[in-house]
Protein backbone atom coordinates (compact mmCIF):
# COMPACT_ATOMS: atom_id res chain seq x y z
CA UNK A 1 0.00 0.00 0.00
CA UNK A 2 2.55 2.06 0.91
CA UNK A 3 4.31 2.04 -2.37
CA UNK A 4 1.18 2.55 -4.11
CA UNK A 5 0.75 5.82 -2.59
CA UNK A 6 3.84 7.09 -3.07
CA UNK A 7 4.68 9.97 -5.70
CA UNK A 8 4.52 8.37 -8.83
CA UNK A 9 7.52 10.16 -10.05
CA UNK A 10 10.06 9.08 -7.08
CA UNK A 11 12.21 6.41 -7.66
CA UNK A 12 10.77 4.32 -4.57
CA UNK A 13 7.10 3.89 -6.64
CA UNK A 14 8.94 2.14 -9.42
CA UNK A 15 11.45 0.11 -7.50
CA UNK A 16 9.23 -3.78 -6.59
CA UNK A 17 10.86 -7.23 -5.21
CA UNK A 18 13.01 -8.67 -7.95
CA UNK A 19 12.18 -12.18 -9.59
CA UNK A 20 14.23 -14.84 -11.84
CA UNK A 21 13.83 -12.61 -15.03
CA UNK A 22 14.52 -8.92 -13.31
CA UNK A 23 17.51 -10.31 -11.44
CA UNK A 24 19.12 -12.42 -14.52
CA UNK A 25 21.48 -10.83 -16.89
CA UNK A 26 19.73 -10.83 -20.61
CA UNK A 27 21.97 -10.78 -23.44
CA UNK A 28 20.57 -6.62 -24.19
CA UNK A 29 20.56 -5.96 -19.96
CA UNK A 30 23.14 -7.36 -17.88
CA UNK A 31 22.09 -6.58 -14.36
CA UNK A 32 24.99 -4.76 -12.67
CA UNK A 33 24.96 -2.12 -15.73
CA UNK A 34 21.23 -1.69 -14.72
CA UNK A 35 22.19 -1.51 -10.90
CA UNK A 36 25.61 0.98 -11.70
CA UNK A 37 23.02 3.00 -13.78
CA UNK A 38 20.45 3.41 -11.23
CA UNK A 39 22.67 4.06 -8.75
CA UNK A 40 24.18 6.99 -10.81
CA UNK A 41 21.33 8.14 -11.55
CA UNK A 42 19.79 8.31 -7.85
CA UNK A 43 22.55 7.97 -5.14
CA UNK A 44 23.40 11.78 -5.27
CA UNK A 45 24.59 14.02 -2.86
CA UNK A 46 21.18 16.72 -3.37
CA UNK A 47 19.34 13.77 -2.78
CA UNK A 48 20.27 12.80 0.66
CA UNK A 49 20.87 14.73 4.37
CA UNK A 50 22.78 13.53 6.82
CA UNK A 51 22.41 14.11 10.52
CA UNK A 52 25.46 13.73 13.23
CA UNK A 53 24.76 13.58 16.87
CA UNK A 54 27.54 14.30 19.03
CA UNK A 55 28.63 16.04 21.84
CA UNK A 56 31.79 17.43 20.95
CA UNK A 57 31.83 20.59 19.50
CA UNK A 58 31.05 21.63 15.65
CA UNK A 59 33.94 23.10 15.51
CA UNK A 60 35.69 19.59 16.30
CA UNK A 61 33.58 17.96 13.84
CA UNK A 62 33.63 20.20 11.11
CA UNK A 63 36.35 19.21 9.38
CA UNK A 64 36.01 15.26 10.19
CA UNK A 65 32.68 15.72 8.47
CA UNK A 66 33.03 17.56 5.64
CA UNK A 67 35.99 15.20 4.82
CA UNK A 68 33.82 11.74 5.44
CA UNK A 69 30.59 12.95 3.38
CA UNK A 70 32.33 14.85 0.53
CA UNK A 71 33.50 12.00 -1.30
CA UNK A 72 29.49 11.44 -1.96
CA UNK A 73 29.10 13.22 -5.44
CA UNK A 74 26.67 15.24 -7.56
CA UNK A 75 26.00 15.06 -10.93
CA UNK A 76 24.44 18.44 -10.55
CA UNK A 77 27.44 21.05 -10.59
CA UNK A 78 25.66 23.85 -7.89
CA UNK A 79 25.44 20.62 -5.50
CA UNK A 80 29.16 19.79 -6.51
CA UNK A 81 30.46 21.52 -2.35
CA UNK A 82 29.75 21.03 0.69
CA UNK A 83 27.03 22.87 1.81
CA UNK A 84 26.87 23.12 5.86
Amino acid sequence: MHKQTSNPDHPFHKFSVGNKHTLSDLPDRPVADELFSFWHQNYQAQYMTVSIVTAEPIEMMRDLIATTFSAIKSNDPKFAKSRY
